[in-house]
């Protein structure tokens, strides 16, 4: 808007503050109007420290009504009403480690990357205080709060500086106090009021980086052998970005996974030694964090199988799961395969494979089966 007077972004104040008190905008008060008819409304909500909640709901009502402050009665503001404030902020050093993303987004029009430095772990400790004049309201509210809650805890949508972008934060729920106000003597009118705390595991976003795309490398290989005469150059690799012939035209290179902790790799699963059997369970292998297992492979360390395929398929805690297996045909010792659909496995369940036929004759002496994954961690 023309004449707006511009708002300066502050880290904290702009996101992590807007984001609690947007969500408890999401909390509704149920009530019925002059007809009698049921219907709700967003419970009002201002950013202030419990002592100074109604001054703030007093001035945004003098503000609305378009009156002095002082023409506001305390004692007539109405209930409920809901204040929000940080309590405080410290590093979580248990979260921090040294790292570079040097490919969050790129940028078309000038040929780069852009990238951050790992954004610091800060833990911050916020109140929500809800005010309300009968326990029914109270508990109505308490009960939308509870819900938020999967065990102790829920994500908060959070929107950070660029390049890190929108995230969603790991925020905890640390209990709820009664600290209802009966003694109507005071200023405050008489009123009930809980109080809530949480702390979001939030993150201090470092200034973006451009980083220039590599769209070619040269090596030139030398023979220096002989230490009395000068280096035989021998030949020239050039690898572009395109992966084809050096005149190729460059494409858009892709950037690094947003995910902050993905790692595409193949596990090493397990060794069968001896025969293998049909109709048997084979392996025992934990993975170390949260995957997602996309395929697997298997190689005969000895002789190959003669006589009918060798069919292999996958199990998760002995589980057998008929839908992705292997096959190696007769009188081969390699095979991997890509499953249609990539299977989500959590850190500490047991990968290992269930034999559903061997070759007729001399199965291989040993096998290794080997799992293609997509790991989670934390980095």
């Amino acid at each position: 808007m023309a004449g707006a007077t511009p708002v300066k972004y502050i880290q904290i104040f702009s996101n992590y503050d807007h984001a609690i008190i947007k969500k408890c905008h999401n909390i509704k008060n149920y009530t019925q109007d002059a007809s009698g008819h049921d219907t709700s409304y967003p419970l009002p909500c201002v950013f202030a420290t419990p002592d100074r909640a109604f001054g703030q709901i007093r001035r945004q009502i003098a503000r609305k009504k378009k009156i002095k402050e002082e023409d506001v009665d305390i004692r007539t503001i109405p209930l409920p009403i809901a204040s929000i404030s940080r309590l405080g902020q410290s590093i979580d050093l248990s979260r921090y480690v040294r790292h570079k993303f040097n490919r969050l987004y790129y940028n078309p029009s000038e040929d780069k990357y852009i990238g951050m430095d790992r954004p610091n772990p800060w833990d911050l400790t916020y109140q929500v205080d809800i005010w309300a004049k009968t326990i029914g309201d109270l508990d109505s509210l308490t009960t939308q709060i509870n819900l938020w809650l999967r065990a102790d805890e829920f994500y908060l949508t959070v929107d950070h500086p660029i390049p890190m972008g929108e995230r969603i934060v790991l925020t905890q729920f640390k209990g709820m106090v009664d600290n209802s106000l009966l003694d109507s003597k005071t200023e405050e009118k008489r009123s009930l009021r809980r109080s809530f705390t949480f702390i979001v595991h939030g993150w201090i976003v470092h200034s973006a980086q451009n980083a220039d795309v590599i769209r070619k490398v040269i090596s030139d290989v030398y023979d220096d052998y002989d230490e009395t005469i000068d280096p035989i150059f021998l030949e020239r690799i050039v690898v572009t970005s395109s992966g084809g012939e050096v005149d190729d035209l460059p494409v858009e290179p892709k950037p690094e996974d947003e995910t902050m902790g993905s790692i595409k790799t193949t596990l090493f699963g397990l060794l069968i030694p001896g025969e293998v059997e049909a109709d048997e369970n084979y392996g025992n292998f934990i993975v170390p964090a949260s995957a997602s297992i996309t395929g697997m492979s298997v190689a005969i360390l000895g002789r190959a199988s003669v006589g009918s395929d060798l069919k292999l398929q996958l199990t998760i805690d002995d589980v057998v799961d008929s839908t992705r297996h292997i096959v190696v045909p007769a009188g081969q010792r390699k095979k991997a395969v890509i499953f249609g659909d990539a299977l989500s496995v959590v850190a500490g369940n047991v990968l290992g494979v269930h034999c559903v036929e061997v070759g007729d004759e001399e199965p291989g002496d040993w096998l290794e089966i080997r799992f293609n994954t997509t790991l989670t961690v934390s980095i």
